[in-house]
This record gives structure tokens, C-alpha cells and sequence, in this order.
């Protein structure tokens, strides 16, 4: 990233503005405003300088979100920290990274549903989303009762979809996958997962998110 140069020449002849201001009584009215003028203007000038270094600054966090259902948001956990959004942001800041990990995940949420609200959900400058579309469209006790299960086909265009317009945001996708895990790293409904799951996924996805951020540590 490239900035505009600052140049303040004219504050460096007023370094010595007290100095200034005190011989200001023996002047004429007119040197007198200039003498003022003189004094005023590095307060000025630091303004934009103060500014220019505060935004800089704000710049350099990453921002990832991670966009699910229940086991994204954490559901069954005592709390989101034990879940793998905000795990995953542990492991990140312990490698080095200046990184925040929004966690976007909605109990009983589906891909139709994401998409719906994937503007709201990932806001502008996300680096990376991490997708898990779960399949509360697919098995939902609720779409079941009333006869609106999606079909896999609805469900994969809609997990299609979200990718495509992450993509044309030049935004990355990294879907988050649970599959593989032992019946012990889940709750007792079977479907939702414990706090070491949460970390095992956090610890699956971290060398894919380092990747897609650019492998640079902020230390």
C-alpha cells in the first residue's frame, strides 16, 4: 500500500514558537498577525496527520466472518467463545495476525436464508468467509411437517450462489467441513458439537485461512 506524501515545511520554521510569540509585543500590528499565523498552523497541520496515521492504523485488522447455522453460531456451547469462529480468532492472534472473526452463524438457518442476508452478514472489506451451509433445509423437522424440504439440488444452487457472489466481491470461500469427527466430539442430539470438536475444526481451517490472507503475520 502506497500513501501521499505529507509535506509540513513551514511548521519546522515555527519550532520555536514560544520564542516567536514573545517578541510578537515588540512587532507592528501586521507582523504581529503573521507571527500568529505562524504559531497556529502546525496545530493545523496535525490534524490530518493525526488522522491519516489513526486510519493506517484501523487498516491493518483483517476482518473474516464465518457464515452458518448452529453449529457455526455455537449451539449447546456455554459460550460462543468455546465455538470455532471465535476459536479460530485465538489461534490466528497467537500466530502473529492482527485479525477479528465475525461469528455469523444463525441457529436454524439455511442456504436460502444466507443468501438472503449475505450483504448484511459479511460487511464491506472481509477478507475471507468461512462457509458451512449446514442442512436445516434438507432435514428441518419444521420444512419436513409442512411438505417444503428443499431438494438437494435447491440446496447446492443455493450454497452455488453464495459462493458466486462472494466471488464477484473478491471475496475467498472456505467451506467448513465437520465431517470425520468421532460420536464423542458431539452433543447428545448427535449433531451438534462439543467444545474440543469446535477446536478441531478451528485448528482444521487455520492453515487455509493463513493461506488465503497472504501467509503475513502483523509481527
Amino acid at each position: 500500500m502506497t500513501y501521499d506524501k505529507v509535506f509540513v515545511p513551514f511548521s519546522a520554521l515555527c519550532a520555536h514558537e514560544f520564542d516567536v510569540i514573545a517578541l510578537a509585543s515588540q512587532l507592528s500590528e501586521p507582523s504581529r498577525r503573521t507571527t500568529m499565523k505562524c504559531h497556529i498552523l502546525p496545530t493545523v497541520l496535525s490534524v490530518p496527520i493525526l488522522l491519516f496515521t489513526t486510519l493506517a492504523t484501523s487498516a491493518q485488522t483483517t476482518t473474516i466472518v464465518a457464515i452458518g447455522a448452529s453449529n457455526t453460531e455455537g449451539k449447546g456451547l456455554s459460550s460462543q467463545e468455546q465455538a470455532f469462529p471465535a476459536q479460530l480468532q485465538a489461534m490466528l492472534r497467537a500466530n502473529g495476525y492482527d485479525v477479528r472473526v465475525i461469528n455469523a452463524g444463525i441457529s436454524g438457518d439455511t442456504p436460502q436464508g444466507m443468501l438472503g442476508r449475505l450483504n448484511s452478514s459479511v460487511p464491506a472489506g472481509t477478507r475471507v468467509v468461512i462457509l458451512n451451509p449446514g442442512g436445516n433445509d434438507l432435514r428441518g423437522c419444521q420444512q419436513r411437517r409442512r411438505g417444503t424440504c428443499a431438494s438437494q439440488e435447491e440446496h447446492d444452487a443455493s450454497v452455488a450462489q453464495i459462493r458466486a457472489q462472494l466471488r464477484a466481491r473478491g471475496i475467498p470461500v472456505i467451506m467448513a467441513r465437520f465431517g470425520g469427527l468421532p460420536d464423542e466430539n458431539r452433543q447428545g442430539d448427535r449433531r451438534h458439537l462439543t467444545p474440543e470438536a469446535h477446536r478441531a475444526v478451528a485448528a482444521r481451517l487455520l492453515p487455509q485461512v493463513i493461506a488465503a490472507i497472504g501467509g503475513r503475520a502483523s509481527r
